[in-house]
């Protein structure tokens, strides 16, 4: 079971916090099948991951808009902050184990790119500096995990 797809949400500033970061995570997964050895696959990519960048935009936008407008716009720095805290975690979860033998299994027939922990690894490359740059932080990337 994915906790992000069952958890509530209790304000806007959970549908950009979800939005921004679990959104992300399936465009990684879908770029790690960006070179697949499965053909088909391989060439519904390109739509699938210029569809998917809408939604990262949207989501950087209205954590963006709370930090910089406020209760003007729909919210706080505070609320944005806590949202970050809260779908952060559940989407590093959404990468896999670690040591997955899929993971690695779906590499050696060509059809991943990265195991999960790399594609986690660049994740949180990208996400550190998109929140750092509207002013907010990413807790450690080991707070609040259920899956490792």
């Amino acid at each position: 079971k994915l906790d992000a797809f069952n958890m509530k949400f209790d304000a806007w500033s959970d549908v950009g916090a979800f939005t921004c970061f679990v959104d992300r995570v399936g465009v990684y997964q879908l770029r790690a099948f960006q070179e697949c050895s499965y053909g088909p696959l391989a060439r519904a990519m390109p739509l699938m991951l210029s569809e998917e960048q809408l939604h990262l935009n949207f989501g950087l936008s209205v954590l963006r808009r709370m930090v910089q407008e406020g209760p003007k716009y729909a919210g706080s720095r505070a609320e944005a902050q806590r949202a970050v805290e809260k779908w952060y975690p559940r989407a590093l979860d959404m990468f896999g184990h670690s040591n997955s033998d899929t993971s690695r299994r779906a590499i050696e027939y060509g059809l991943k790119r990265w195991t999960n922990e790399e594609a986690r690894e660049r994740y949180i490359a990208e996400v550190t500096g998109l929140v750092s740059g509207i002013g907010l932080s990413l807790p450690s990337p080991d707070f609040d995990r259920h899956v490792q």
